[in-house]
């Protein structure tokens, strides 16, 4: 801001980094890149040192971007810019009533038609099936509209108010439709009409009502003679009006949410839950991480925005607010801010990424969570959003502290587990480690019980060279100026196939690259970043990778690189991967927690001896066989847990 000043009118259309990234919805790193690379340039001013940005510059590259002329950001952030639409059918109740949406869409989008008009006249269909209004098929004026009672008409009129009056003439093809659509349609029509980059910018993806109805029926115990209810980010208020099936007074539920349109649909679904209750609904246009309601909630239930962008206003404010929180994550915010409004007791159920389990970056919130509240359960549900590629849970706490506390845990195969949160609090980083049940916990302390060192601070790693344009410069052709560069996709466990991309290796050109020496080193291994499971290769041959494919080079006393190789792609650190860590990203901070016990120098040996017959396809699959034995067999692990293991990793 005060750079900003320096400069006279003339100058104001020069952005600094940090300026362009806001408007492109993007890190200032990935701005400085895209200097770096060429791809953007700075405008310099001669009267300061100062660099800075054209604002027509930053301004076409958003256009580009919303009108996808440009492939230049990746998927989060394309998708945060995007104007295209979708239809969550999840959240149809009757799938037959998909050609119907659709068509109703595109008759929207034929007549331009604004969202909130053709949202309020679908509402009046919603309310006349719900026999709270009534209107002849052809209605003309809002005042043929017959009420049933003042807080329908109350509602109606102050949506339309904030519409500034609508002509209904204009929407009898929409009103024509109404008539053949079902009650529960009116909040997937508005999230249809959202575009994605508005959805992905807000964490806005609304809740399939299988989801909600299945959280409502959980919290349905709790439930007693006066209980309040809140959902904090109510949408359109599906959450609410799952809970008007257990609670007979609508009063007693109540919502907030920043998005008007929502509230305004919210408060039509509420009032048609009640249709024989003349009630004014507790919604309210209103950002539940500021507001201080006077009341406290026996119930909160709520999908929360997940990853919402911040201004650098609002997430000064809020850290300010939450102190505890630190990674400035939307629904760490909103878990915060829902266990501060129960009361003792009471109960809180989420809506999460699987992510809050285990990511670093969160070890924050589960910091708080387990040390002032009783996690009752996590129940993980696997991919359940349309276009939302991450996996989700639901986490269900309890305002209230119990050092005995044991959370029920349910995996997405149905099986079921009790673990103690102390558990939880003893872990690195606070990890919710739920796919470890007492069994691999009883097992995972045999492995580790044996003295062992560890990759952390006894190795160098490097990440694959990032190009910043790989249609620039990655070729499908080999030439005399470049060299083969390794792909994820190309690395197995061991070894790597022919590259099939190509490079000249211009460092200085490229947006991201290690030292040159860690790409040319005499032995190295090389390991897909992204997978399902752990895949490291051989390599001596000083190859160079992308970064999909990353680079470690092991320097553990008394433990040669080949012998690391044979460990790394075992079934037992598979196991430990996979039981420990549960992620599809290999990271350097969990592969430096894996044991690599003490091996005599005559076994030491025959292990290199037996891996260079392997590397030269001498009997691999038998080879590959007897080297997981051996790592079996360093752990002393008996026939049973040997066969438990294979079985685990396997599910």
């Amino acid at each position: 801001m005060m750079q900003i000043s320096l400069f006279d009118n003339s100058q104001t259309d020069l952005l600094d980094t940090f300026r362009a990234s806001e408007m492109l919805g993007v890190s200032t790193a990935t701005i400085r890149n895209w200097i770096k690379t060429g791809q953007l340039a700075y405008a310099t001013n001669e009267k300061v040192k100062s660099k800075f940005l054209d604002r027509k510059q930053i301004e076409q590259l958003k256009n580009d971007i919303q009108n996808g002329k440009t492939s230049r950001l990746n998927n989060r952030a394309n998708k945060r810019n995007s104007t295209s639409t979708f239809i969550p059918v999840e959240q149809l109740s009757n799938k037959n009533l998909l050609p119907l949406l659709q068509s109703y869409i595109e008759l929207i989008n034929k007549h331009k038609l604004p969202i909130q008009n053709a949202l309020l006249i679908h509402s009046l269909s919603v309310l006349k099936k719900a026999k709270l209004v009534t209107y002849r098929k052809s209605i003309g004026t809002l005042n043929e509209i017959e009420y049933k009672n003042k807080s329908v008409k109350k509602v109606l009129l102050e949506w339309i108010d904030n519409l500034g009056g609508v002509n209904l003439y204009n929407f009898q093809e929409l009103i024509d439709l109404d008539d053949t659509f079902s009650s529960d349609s009116l909040g997937v029509l508005y999230q249809s009409l959202l575009d994605e980059g508005k959805k992905s910018q807000g964490g806005s993806y609304y809740t399939p009502k299988t989801l909600i109805d299945g959280i409502v029926e959980d919290l349905s115990g709790q439930i007693k003679v006066g209980s309040k209810v809140l959902d904090p980010c109510c949408g359109t208020g599906q959450f609410l009006v799952s809970f008007s099936k257990y609670i007979s007074d609508p009063l007693l539920l109540w919502g907030y949410d920043i998005d008007p349109i929502a509230v305004q649909i919210a408060k039509i679904n509420l009032i048609t839950s009640y249709p024989e209750i003349d009630f004014y609904p507790n919604m309210f246009v209103a950002n539940s991480l500021r507001e201080n309601p006077d009341s406290r909630f026996d119930i909160i239930a709520t999908n929360p925005p997940w990853g919402y962008h911040f201004s650098t206003e609002e997430s000064e404010i809020l850290r300010k607010a939450y102190p505890n929180i630190i990674s400035n994550e939307a629904f760490s915010y909103f878990l915060v801010r829902g266990v501060s409004l129960l009361n003792d007791n009471g109960s809180l159920c989420y809506v999460l990424p699987e992510a809050i389990t285990k990511v670093k970056q969160h070890r924050d919130i589960r910091d708080y969570l387990l040390r002032d509240s009783a996690i009752k359960s996590i129940k993980h549900l696997g991919n359940v959003f349309s276009k939302v590629l991450s996996p989700v849970i639901t986490l269900t706490i309890q305002k209230r502290n119990d050092v005995y506390n044991e959370i029920e845990v349910m995996q997405k195969d149905g099986l079921n587990a009790k673990i103690k949160q102390s558990r939880f609090i003893n872990n690195s980083d606070y990890t919710f480690d739920t796919s470890i049940t007492e069994k691999d916990e009883q097992l995972i302390a045999k492995i580790y019980k044996h003295s062992f060192a560890t990759l952390k601070d006894n190795a160098d790693w490097a990440l694959g060279i990032v190009t910043g344009n790989n249609g620039k410069f990655i070729s499908t052709v080999k030439t005399e100026n470049n060299e083969g560069v390794l792909k994820g996709a190309d690395v197995q466990k061991y070894t790597f196939n022919l590259a099939t991309s190509f490079i000249n290796f211009t460092p200085d050109e490229f947006q991201q690259v290690a030292p040159v020496w860690k790409y040319r080193a005499k032995e190295k291994l090389i390991y897909k970043f992204i997978s399902s499971e752990l895949a490291f290769a051989y390599d001596n041959k000083q190859t160079l990778t992308l970064n999909s494919a990353n680079i470690l080079i092991p320097k553990i006393p008394e433990i040669p690189t080949k012998v690391a190789l044979v460990f790394l792609n075992s079934t037992v650190f598979q196991y430990l991967w996979k039981k420990k860590f549960n992620t599809v990203k290999v990271l350097r901070g969990d592969l430096e927690l894996l044991p690599f016990p003490q091996i005599d120098e005559k076994t030491l040996a025959k292990i290199e001896q037996d891996v260079d017959n392997l590397l030269s396809d001498i009997e691999k699959n038998k080879l590959e066989d007897e080297l997981n034995e051996f790592v079996f067999s360093a752990f002393e692990l008996t026939v049973d847990e040997k066969q438990y293991i294979k079985n685990s990793i396997r599910k």
